[in-house]
């Protein structure tokens, strides 16, 4: 009978060991945005903010914002801060049943509507968290920059 109990312990104590050996850390250290040459999200989030330069564009009603990328050619669109706010409390009550976010469409018309008054051309769109905050790629003339 004490064997079997020292066996149990000895499965527990090589379990915890496991749980808090480097092995488990090093798996969880793997980046796929870092593989992909991409910056995490919310990182890519914060570098906007360092740009300082932002419109507010008006589209069928909603404001949205757009900022300027301090040194990519991009664009971040987001809708107001309240809204972002009701859309995620709408979304996360209904359980996800009444989605509450705006067409794609929408946010991609918000960035031509801007690179169109600098002659510019939207190249590509993507969403950055969850359909709230939008990153447009742009293309312009040479010499042409949004934001500067």
């Amino acid at each position: 009978m004490a064997k079997t109990g020292q066996r149990g312990l000895c499965a527990a104590a090589v379990l915890l060991a496991g749980l808090v050996s480097a092995w488990p850390a090093a798996a969880q250290s793997y980046d796929p945005y870092a593989t992909l040459g991409r910056s995490r999200p919310l990182d890519r989030l914060m570098e906007y903010e360092r740009g300082g330069w932002s419109r507010q564009v008006r589209i069928e009603g909603r404001t949205l914002v757009v900022k300027a990328h301090p040194r990519d050619p991009s664009l971040l669109i987001q809708r107001n801060v309240g809204a972002a706010f009701l859309q995620g409390a709408a979304e996360g009550l209904s359980l996800g049943v009444a989605p509450a976010a705006l067409a794609d469409d929408i946010y991609s018309r918000a960035a031509t509507k801007v690179l169109k008054t600098a002659g510019c051309r939207l190249v590509a769109m993507r969403p950055l968290d969850g359909r709230v905050s939008w990153e447009a790629e742009y293309a312009c003339p040479s010499g042409v920059r949004i934001g500067r």
